[in-house]
């Protein structure tokens, strides 16, 4: 038997895919057979080769150390006992994501991300066209919206010309935040009173404009002004407009003050507004009422042609006090009072819109399924009748 006992073995470590093999730690422990001839423990890791050299219990502990290069799919380990009749070894190896794997985790995060923010962003252009679809048909079907937007730019734009430059658009309040927020009170009551004279010294609800073609506008704007499009005609003909006259009426009581107004540029008694007893004082209630004109001349009957018929009162069960033509107004206030009809030329009978006795309905009858409408002869005559199941003829 040779003095010289040992024994040896080598492996691979397989290192997970996407990852790099940075550092390692070997951990050997023995037992020395207590000879004392080429004792030694010789393991390898990465590269790199540690021993030692003991009697009886041997342990061998590397520390981390790292590798010279990098492994990234398996990492070679041996280790050689020499003397020694028993131990184990342990191979613990520090592994780090690479940098090619990283990157593509990131692509594929980032396609993820981008996929679902644009199936999100599709998902919200199709509701938003779909919003503005039904904002497009109901400003299409209401011509009124029109005509509030181009009122309201006429009307800031009649308000400017007539005011100082400088006078409209004033900041009033000082503030971003509800605790620190305050209202200037440095020309308020006089920037009241020139918006109260503004709004109720001129009938605005009543306006009248004419437009002018894009080319009163300035050059630079014609092509921008004249391809401007719009479902409504008129709202399409204003957005193209490079000008428009517009006629305002003044309300009634305010003529002095208006006329003082465009004379001096200053409001009527210095900038203070009516007071309230005051007969130039509109209140709000007043404001808000539309204003109601005269009556000029004296009326008179017009006749127009109609496909109604004239039924005389009670003819077919309906209850009336007196049947068309007639007016209870007083004949002296029309142009031609023989013309007007104050009383009524149908005399009430008891004469019926009838029709063939044999084809009167007398009853309501169920028969074989159906809904009849019979005579009163015997037997009974159908007139008309319909099924029962023919629920939706029923409704």
């Amino acid at each position: 038997m040779s003095n010289l006992e040992a024994f040896s073995l080598k492996d691979e470590i397989n290192i997970p895919e996407g990852y790099n093999a940075v550092s390692g730690q070997i951990l050997v422990t023995a037992t020395k057979d207590n000879r004392n001839l080429n004792t030694g423990i010789s393991a390898t890791i990465g590269g790199q080769t540690y021993r030692v050299t003991a009697s009886g219990l041997t342990i061998l502990d590397s520390g981390i150390k790292t590798f010279p290069i990098v492994f990234n799919q398996t990492l070679p380990v041996s280790i050689t006992f020499s003397n020694y009749f028993s131990g184990s070894a342990n191979f613990n190896i520090e592994v780090k994501l690479s940098d090619e794997a990283q990157n593509a985790w990131r692509q594929q995060t980032f396609n993820k991300i981008i996929s679902a923010y644009e199936t999100a962003l599709e998902v919200y252009n199709s509701k938003v066209a779909e919003e503005n679809a039904k904002a497009e048909n109901i400003k299409g079907s209401n011509p009124l919206f029109y005509r509030q937007i181009e009122q309201e730019v006429l009307k800031h734009n009649c308000i400017a010309y007539l005011t100082k430059s400088g006078d409209l658009g004033k900041l009033m309040y000082s503030g971003t935040k509800i605790s620190d927020f305050q209202v200037n009170r440095t020309g308020l009551d006089q920037y009241l009173s020139l918006a109260k004279f503004m709004e109720q010294a001129f009938e605005w609800n009543i306006m009248d404009y004419n437009l002018y073609p894009y080319y009163w506008a300035d050059k630079n704007e014609w092509q921008d002004i004249y391809y401007s499009e719009e479902i409504d005609p008129i709202f399409r003909s204003f957005l193209r407009s490079g000008m428009a006259r517009v006629v305002v009426t003044v309300r009634p009581g305010f003529e002095d003050a208006v006329q003082f107004y465009m004379s001096t540029g200053r409001l009527w008694n210095g900038g203070e507004v009516p007071v309230i007893s005051d007969p130039m004082y509109l209140s709000i209630v007043d404001e808000m009422k539309d204003t109601k004109g005269e009556p000029q001349g004296k009326p008179w009957i017009t006749r127009l042609p109609t496909p109604l018929t004239i039924l005389q009162a009670e003819s077919i069960g309906l209850k009336v006090a007196h049947a068309l033509p007639f007016t209870d107004e007083d004949p002296q206030v029309f142009e031609n009072p023989e013309e007007v009809i104050t009383e009524s030329n149908f005399e009430e009978t008891d004469a019926l819109m009838e029709v063939e006795k044999s084809r009167q309905i007398e009853n309501i009858e169920i028969n074989n399924d159906y809904l009849q409408l019979t005579t009163d002869d015997d037997p009974h005559q159908i007139v008309a009748q319909i099924s029962i199941d023919d629920q939706e003829a029923l409704e």
